[in-house]
Order: C-alpha cells, then sequence, then structure tokens
C-alpha cells in the first residue's frame, strides 16, 4: 500500500508541474518525460506541412495578381499560443510583397500567449469563438480578404473561410486529425469519438456541397502505421502518399491509376523477362480474348500455368457477372484441349494461378473445370461477401485494399447480392470441396482477404486436398504485382511457388 500511495503522489507531482508548464501547443513536458512519444513526425506524414506553406507564400509572392497588389494577407485559424505560425514567420524568406499577418484564437490563456508571442511580428491576434464547424469568424464582410488561410489541427467552418477568401485566387490549407484517430483506446476507456464522422472523404464532401465556389487542389492522408510492417511494405506506403489515388473513385480513373503505379514502381523491371512474349487472340463463343503467352528459354515442357490479373477477359462495371468469369472459363478450356500449341506436351500438366480477383476466378475454375492439375492462389478475393475477422480488422487505408475499397469492387463486378452468394464465385460456399487439384495458397498476412484464404485452405485440407499454406509476414496485399518495390517478398513467393510446382 506504501509503495501504491508513493506512486499516486508522484503522479500528482507529475501532473501539477505538468500544470504550471503546459503554454500553448507546446507539449514538450510530455515527451520530455518519456510518459509519452507523438510518432508523428511530418516525415512519417508523407508531407511536410511547414514547408508548404512556405512554398505556397513564396508562390504568392512571385505572382502577379490582377490588382497589382503589394501585400500578401495570411491568416492562421486557432493559433494556440502562437508557437506554430511563430516558426513559419521565421523561415519565410524577404520578398518585396509585404506580408500581413492575422490569427484567431479562442481559448483565452492561449490567446493572451500568442499576443505576447507574436505582436512584435506585427501579427494582429484576434479573439474568436469556440472552436466548431459552425463558428463565425471575427471578420465582416468588409473586412480583409486573405490569400491564403491556414488551419492546423484546429476546428473550421468551410463557408466562413470561402467567404474571407479572396475570389478565384485565395488558397487555403489545412492539415487535421482524423475524427476515428485512436479509436481503439477511446473504446478502452468506454467513450465516443467526439467527430467520429471527420474524415478525409467528409471534408471533401463538405468543401463541395457548403462551398462550390472553391476547388479542391489536393487531398492527402497519412496514419501512424502498423508496426508490423516490413521496410518493404513501408516504402509502399510512403510512394502511396507521394502518389495518391484519386479521390472519386471514378472506374476509368482508377484503371490508370492502377496501371501508372505498377508501370513506375516496375519500371526498371520491364523487358527483362528471358525468353519470348507472343501475343494470341482466344475467340470463344461470344468474344475474342487477347492473351500473352511467356516461354521461357529454359521452358519446362511438362507443366503449363494460365495467370489471371486484372484482364484482359472483359472486365465490369462495362461486363459484369458472370461474363468475365465465363471469358476466363472458355479460354482456360481452349488452352486444356489445345495445349501442345501453346508449347508443352500432350501430358502436360495445367494449372491456374491469380492474384486477388484473379485468384477468385483460378478457384472458381477449379469447381467448375475437369483437367485443371493445380491452382496457385495468392491473396485470392475468397471471402467477397466480408465475413471473415480480418475485414474488421484491417479498416484503414494503410492496408491498402480496404472493405470499402471490396465494396467498390463487388458493386461494380455483380449486379446485385445474390450473384456474390454464388457458389461459383463465392467458392466458400460450395457444399463439397473433393476432388479438387492440388492447391498452393500464398497468404498476405496483414489484408483484409487473409482468413477467407486460410478457411478455404482448411476445407480443401479436410476434404483430402494436397495444400500447402504460405503466410507472407509483414506484407500487405497487392505486394506480388510490385517487385519492384517487394524484391524480398515476391522472391519468396515466387521460391514457394516454384518448389510447389516441382512436387506437383
Amino acid at each position: 500500500m506504501g509503495d501504491d500511495q508513493a506512486l499516486v503522489a508522484s503522479w500528482l507531482h507529475e501532473e501539477s508541474t505538468w500544470q504550471q508548464q503546459f503554454r500553448g501547443w507546446d507539449f514538450s513536458q510530455l515527451t520530455s518525460s518519456g510518459r509519452i512519444s507523438f510518432n508523428m513526425s511530418e516525415e512519417q506524414l508523407g508531407w511536410d506541412y511547414t514547408k508548404i506553406i512556405c512554398q505556397t507564400v513564396a508562390q504568392l509572392a512571385d505572382s502577379d495578381d490582377e490588382n497589382k497588389s503589394n501585400e500578401i494577407y495570411l491568416l492562421d485559424l486557432g493559433t494556440g499560443g502562437g508557437e506554430y505560425l511563430e516558426g513559419i514567420l521565421a523561415r519565410l524568406p524577404s520578398n518585396e510583397k509585404k506580408l500581413i499577418v492575422y490569427a484567431t484564437e479562442s481559448y483565452e490563456p492561449n490567446f493572451q500567449l500568442a499576443k505576447q508571442r507574436l505582436t512584435p511580428y506585427g501579427v494582429t491576434v484576434i479573439q474568436s469563438e469556440s472552436d466548431s464547424l459552425n463558428s463565425l469568424l471575427p471578420f465582416t464582410d468588409d473586412g480583409p480578404k486573405f490569400d491564403l488561410i491556414i488551419s492546423r489541427h484546429t476546428c473550421y467552418n468551410i463557408r466562413e473561410v470561402d467567404r474571407l477568401l479572396k475570389f478565384k485566387t485565395g488558397i487555403f490549407i489545412t492539415q487535421q486529425v482524423d475524427g476515428t484517430s485512436g479509436q481503439d483506446l477511446i473504446e478502452l476507456f468506454d467513450h465516443q469519438p467526439q467527430w467520429p464522422f471527420f474524415t478525409l472523404a467528409y471534408a471533401s464532401l463538405t468543401l463541395k456541397n457548403q462551398a462550390p465556389s472553391m476547388k479542391l487542389i489536393r487531398a492527402q492522408e497519412s496514419e501512424t502505421k502498423d508496426p508490423r510492417f516490413n521496410n518493404e511494405t513501408l516504402a509502399f506506403l510512403q510512394f502511396l502518399s507521394q502518389n495518391p489515388p484519386p479521390q472519386d473513385n471514378e472506374v476509368e480513373k482508377m484503371r490508370l491509376y492502377m496501371d501508372g503505379i505498377h508501370q513506375k514502381i516496375n519500371k526498371k523491371l520491364h523487358e527483362t523477362f528471358k525468353g519470348t512474349i507472343e501475343e494470341k487472340i482466344v475467340k470463344t463463343n461470344s468474344t475474342e480474348i487477347p492473351i500473352t503467352i511467356y516461354t521461357p528459354l529454359n521452358v519446362n515442357k511438362d507443366k503449363l500455368v494460365i495467370y489471371f490479373h486484372g484482364g484482359e477477359y472483359r472486365l465490369g462495371p462495362e461486363y459484369k457477372y458472370p461474363i468475365w468469369l465465363d471469358d476466363a472459363l472458355e479460354v482456360t478450356q481452349h488452352i486444356i484441349q489445345n495445349r501442345t500449341a501453346y508449347g508443352v506436351n500432350k501430358t502436360a500438366k495445367i494449372g491456374v494461378a491469380g492474384d486477388s480477383a484473379g485468384g477468385m476466378i483460378s478457384a472458381s475454375l477449379s469447381h467448375l473445370l475437369k483437367g485443371i492439375d493445380f491452382q496457385i492462389l495468392i491473396y485470392a478475393a475468397l471471402d467477397i461477401l466480408g465475413e471473415m475477422p480480418s475485414y474488421k480488422e484491417f479498416t484503414k487505408p494503410m492496408y491498402f485494399l480496404t472493405p470499402e475499397f471490396m465494396k467498390w469492387f463487388t458493386t461494380h463486378a455483380f449486379h446485385n447480392l445474390d450473384e456474390v452468394k454464388d457458389p461459383r464465385v463465392s467458392v466458400l460456399l460450395n457444399r463439397t470441396f473433393k476432388d479438387l487439384p492440388p492447391c498452393l495458397f500464398i497468404v498476405a498476412d496483414l489484408d483484409i482477404l487473409r482468413d477467407g484464404n486460410l478457411e478455404y485452405q482448411k476445407l480443401l485440407e479436410k476434404a483430402g486436398v494436397q495444400t500447402k499454406l504460405v503466410l507472407m509476414k509483414d506484407v500487405i496485399h497487392v505486394f506480388f504485382t510490385l517487385p519492384g518495390i517487394f524484391p524480398q517478398s515476391c522472391a519468396e513467393a515466387v521460391d514457394a511457388i516454384r518448389d510447389f510446382m516441382a512436387s506437383i
């Protein structure tokens, strides 16, 4: 009991000390104590907010606006004690245009501290209402109009921001904390987040609806990374932070985006295949399907793999289920029946393989077709209904494939939920798994599709099907198609494929 009392007394003393030393937004007392660390540095975010602001001011200084003004008006919303704004002002280079700076702050102690700190810089500090999404800013319509308004981790009313920006030329730059940040910690203490709805998507939609005269130039998101990520995964996420996806998820834009990131990341590997590459057309009952034939120099004529990726079978939403599955089925059937035309022996074993949606197709074909001798499923989309625990575990954008993106995928690939439940494509819903070909599972450990693959492997094993499971630690969905940034993980997966095929 004595030790407990001493510990409590120590905490109370620290709390008293902290209360005396907290000033503005300076939390160094917490970090220096070792009790807590703030790991979300601007390097980890993928952008430098301060640098962006300084560059914007420099661009404004170099521009010739229509009014030929020699002044730049800057407003900092919710400046706290002025520490951050002071740091920005110290970094700004001198230029011919005069910088006129205003700052607002609602909390009285911080307001007084900000005046004390910023007045020597010529900053006008004004006390504002309590910060909220509906707060009015303390400026009349006849007051100053701003070239640049900034807001760092402070609530803002986008209509008020729009009102105070210079028409057409004004810029608003804000960095915010997601409303669901710290969700696990909040739930641990049996509380509810104050702003659960405040996300990047919400902020973008609010701007569109409430400030239609403003145009969204850039929207980017980052978060504290999962400590399990290996260096390859971290490098990929850093790449994504500098190459964010389109905001509206429009189909053609997403196709171009996905193609673009693969082109950039794998650029050094282009034209490194040692062998021949041939383009061919397979005529089906309803269309013509282009295929690409890769024949290595030292070809093994005893095995052939049909690999399904993001095409060239017809894709949704233009061609929804079952068209894309039927295309894959007919091409596979054609190759099985004409295998010698593809450089292998009459007795060669034919396998199907694919990643993600391609893995889903491969698993489906193994149920639907005779003559498939093995299957290789690479983080296959087997649980497309989203019923497995991994769907709830990997919900954040840092895992790349999210439940929201899977919903987007199913919406475009299927007409309705009944089609998603069809055992032809949702193979987990089949009643029997006997007599299926041997199956290699390559599964990303940090992927919402993980548990669907693990469950399917158990079902096959229970039915007496030969299986091998390779669980790739510390990587996320999509790693296998990006050897340019996941070289070690891809090499490990390829070795597993090579060993599996040798055992067939």
